[in-house]
């Protein structure tokens, strides 16, 4: 029974779905219209090409996510109710989101020339717009058995993306048709499946569906587990082939943190682990050669050929070292020369809100709908100091939240932080060379989803008043 309903009547327990606190009724479930709209939203984000090419800009084409947005407009928002306090991690996010639109309008408003500062807008826009559906998602409440339906429906919208990345494998294609007429010609064997414009965002997904399809296993009534790590094992395919070094590693750093953190995967995982290892052992006549490997999988062949190439030649090769670091000379590749023409702009509203101007060859040129390739630095070229100190603020409220949700009493809640604490933890180290978290023109909407499923499994279900969880001090409520 949750807490609070012991002394109630039985008219103001569970038989119609609603419990009594301090005289307000707050609903337990969300009503099937709301679960329809959520699971259709996840679905979105798993296919981001355009529905309809409205304009020549690719990336102002709507996407399933804006038919979703529309939806909760008319059928979602009219009928939702206050249901208790919105997470301090949401209020975050939403300092965060204003402070990046009031530095897209100061910078259009005074610096950038119109037909740059309208991509700045449109920038601040989607911003905007995301933090509206987080506030739907938020506003519904969630059954246990509802959140385990939407774990499912993150999974099944994985094992989607790997099934249409089949076809574009087996062809090789090495281009992408945009809007316009535009095209985007790729190296031999690159993925970018039913999403953006970069491999990075087919790998980030693919991350984010192995970690939840492997926490399947932390349920109560799990599925098969030989099913469930079948099913991880081919969503998690697209990632470990399309180009993304970063995203190869992941897979293979939640692979360890599962066998960690789950421990009814763990003496299978190791079994499997003997197994293979002694099965390869035995056919090691028949073992491919590396060079096969790498032909089979771009990520491997990038994350070998650009270490070799560091080799025989000098300056910025795109090494995993130049990746990471951090001097006078090198920011992840841009030095800080080309910042010159902000000034002290910088540090107080940003270097130029996804419009960032910069000096080359004493030219003023433009980088227009991405940033810095370093999650945290990102936050300091857009929005200076003040999104910096949000940034950081919010994503170490979202550590300690998932770090006690992933203990939960219900089985539900704790299957679904566990899946996000794990990709939570390998994004902490992969944005220094990346930025899964924020929008992009290449990861489109992805950015929005990864909140979206962070305050998800931040969030009890059940009644807003937090469930028992457990704690090195025992039981207790949060």
């Amino acid at each position: 029974m949750p807490p609070g309903t012991r002394n109630l009547p039985a008219s103001n327990r569970l038989d119609r779905g609603v419990v009594t606190f301090g005289g307000r009724n707050h609903a337990l479930r969300a009503t099937r219209l709301q679960l329809y709209w959520l699971c259709f939203l996840v679905f979105s984000f798993a296919y981001e090409l355009p529905v309809i090419e409205a304009t020549s800009m690719d990336r102002v084409n709507p996407r399933l996510f804006d038919l979703a947005t529309i939806f909760g407009i008319i059928f979602i928002h009219p009928k939702i109710r206050r249901s208790g306090p919105l997470l301090k991690q949401f209020r975050i996010w939403q300092l965060l989101v204003l402070w990046f639109t009031f530095c897209s309008i100061a910078w259009v408003a005074t610096y950038l020339p119109w037909d740059k500062g309208q991509f700045s807008l449109f920038y601040s826009f989607k911003y905007l717009q995301g933090l509206y559906v987080i506030y739907l998602v938020l506003r519904i409440p969630l059954a246990p058995d509802q959140k385990r339906v939407l774990h499912y429906a993150i999974v099944a919208s994985g094992i989607f993306i790997g099934l249409y990345c089949i076809p574009e494998y087996m062809s090789g294609s090495t281009q992408r048709n945009l809007a316009g007429g535009k095209v985007i010609y790729l190296a031999p064997g690159t993925l970018l499946g039913p999403l953006g414009a970069t491999y990075g965002h087919l790998a980030a997904w693919s991350g984010l569906a192995f970690a939840m399809a492997l926490s399947l296993i932390r349920l109560k009534n799990p599925p098969n587990r030989w099913v469930v790590i079948a099913l991880a094992l081919f969503v998690a395919w697209p990632g470990l082939t399309s180009g993304s070094r970063s995203g190869l590693l992941s897979i293979v750093a939640i692979f360890g943190l599962a066998v960690y953190y789950l421990p009814g995967f763990r003496n299978r995982a190791l079994l499997m682990a003997f197994v293979a290892t002694l099965g390869l052992t035995v056919a090691a006549v028949n073992i491919p050669s590396i060079e096969k490997l790498r032909g089979s999988s771009r990520s491997l062949e990038r994350l070998l050929g650009t270490e070799e190439a560091a080799s025989s030649s000098s300056g910025f090769n795109n090494t995993i070292l130049d990746r990471v670091g951090i001097g006078e000379d090198n920011i992840q590749g841009y030095t800080l020369e080309m910042y010159k023409w902000q000034g002290w702009l910088l540090p107080v509203i940003g270097g130029g809100f996804y419009v960032v101007p910069h000096t080359r060859n004493n030219h003023l040129v433009y980088r227009v709908g991405y940033g810095i390739h370093n999650g945290f630095l990102f936050a300091f070229e857009q929005g200076g100091l003040i999104a910096l100190v949000l940034f950081v603020t919010f994503l170490a409220m979202c550590f300690k939240r998932l770090k006690i949700m992933k203990r939960s009493f219900t089985a539900e809640d704790a299957s679904f932080a566990i899946g996000i604490w794990m990709f939570f933890l390998i994004t902490l180290m992969r944005m220094w060379v990346g930025g899964p978290l924020w929008l992009s023109t290449g990861t489109e909407n992805f950015g929005t989803f990864f909140v979206i499923v962070i305050l998800l499994a931040s969030r009890p279900s059940g009644p807003w008043r937090a469930p028992t969880l457990y704690n090195s001090r025992g039981p207790s409520a949060i």
